[in-house]
């Protein structure tokens, strides 16, 4: 069980990220604005799929994630 918000797709199959708090509300609760164009950056650590230092060795791998803004109240 894991993760219907974030796979990490390897040579050896689908990965569910075995957490689910990704950190939303960056800074705390509140407003995070991004302008039109802008970026926002972040990561999800390859532990979070199993093991980093296989999953970093793994030259065929690409990160699915489903990205759904929403405002954190208090």
């Amino acid at each position: 069980m894991g993760s219907n918000l974030a796979t990490l797709q390897t040579a050896a199959g689908s990965l569910p990220a075995r957490d689910e708090n990704f950190g939303y509300c960056p800074g705390g609760c509140g407003e995070h604005r991004i302008e039109p164009g802008g970026t926002l950056r972040g990561f999800i650590a390859y532990d979070a799929f199993g093991d980093a230092s296989q999953l970093a060795a793994d030259a065929d791998k690409r990160l699915q994630f489903s990205v759904m803004p929403h405002y954190c109240r208090r």
